[in-house]
């Protein structure tokens, strides 16, 4: 009981987190982008980078006219469904998003919205294991073209990822401690 109650207190607790940050994310498309990380995402056929405060990329958005169509000469991104969007993070999209070597995006939900724009929201994994602290959204049009990527994937270099104690071994004691009253020894 006090361990479930204490997950989600904590869930809680890092869902206000992520809230209250996100309050704070400013839109900067202008000076603050390195021109590097502007001409990468120009390639790809997107005109503007949105940096948080941090300096961190937040928003990718597309080349689009007031019709919603892609402008003249833009290569943007096509996918077709989660497999080709998870599969545009292994090129220059993920690079640029910030996943290094080691990591990978999957598609974890799609929603469809009545005109036809589609949004898939990704989780990234490191090694196999999931990492928690950032999403990355992808905007597809109607017409398959990738219209805007949203957040930026966790930066994670060198960690190991090899358990140190069994399964056996961590499930006894959480079951030992939750015996315990959930204090942990």
């Amino acid at each position: 009981m006090r361990l479930t109650v204490l997950t989600v207190a904590l869930c809680a607790a890092l869902g206000s987190f992520a809230s209250a940050n996100a309050a704070q994310n400013d839109f900067d498309a202008g000076a603050n982008v390195p021109a590097a990380r502007k001409a990468q995402a120009a390639r790809l056929g997107f005109d503007q980078v949105g940096l948080d405060r941090d300096g961190r990329q937040n928003a990718l958005l597309g080349r689009y006219g007031a019709d919603g169509a892609a402008k003249a000469g833009s290569v943007n991104p096509r996918a077709t469904g989660s497999d080709q969007v998870a599969a545009l993070f292994h090129a220059e999209l993920g690079a640029l998003v910030g996943l290094l070597p080691g990591s990978t995006m999957t598609v974890r939900q799609v929603k469809t919205l009545a005109d036809g724009a589609t949004y898939y929201n990704l989780e990234q994994s490191y090694q196999g294991v999931p990492v928690v602290g950032d999403e990355v959204t992808v905007q597809v049009g109607a017409d398959g073209v990738v219209q805007a990527v949203f957040g930026s994937a966790v930066t994670i270099e060198r960690i190991g990822t090899t358990a140190k104690a069994s399964a056996d071994s961590v499930y006894g004691a959480a079951r030992q401690a939750a015996l315990r009253g959930g204090v942990l020894t």
